[in-house]
């Protein structure tokens, strides 16, 4: 099997990839995205909330960004999973790891 299909981004659409790497960009100690929904929609550069949503249910389905509830931060829930994006002080790690399908 080739090395590359193996990869986790190799499952998600242009938007979706953009969507991962823009975020991580935003990303604080313990892979939360510092952002909230709107925030993460504008930096996204999405005009509408619905077509941003879609797309973050997609990833949210595939296991990349989870939610997390935590009382300091009620207003940025997600995060990535650390399976596949960690957060590092010089900037986000991405892992070649393979999609775990659910």
């Amino acid at each position: 099997m080739n090395e590359e299909s193996k990869d986790w981004r190799r499952h998600l659409s242009t938007k979706e990839s953009l969507i991962c790497f823009r975020l991580s960009l935003d990303m604080m100690e313990g892979e939360r995205i510092n952002l909230t929904e709107k925030e993460m929609m504008k930096a996204c550069d999405y005009k509408q909330m619905k077509s941003f949503k879609n797309h973050l249910s997609t990833l949210i389905e595939k296991g990349i960004i989870v939610i997390s509830r935590d009382e300091e931060y009620i207003d940025k829930p997600y995060c990535f999973n650390s399976d596949y994006v960690e957060y590092n002080e010089v900037g986000p790690r991405m892992y070649f790891r393979p999609l775990k399908i659910k």
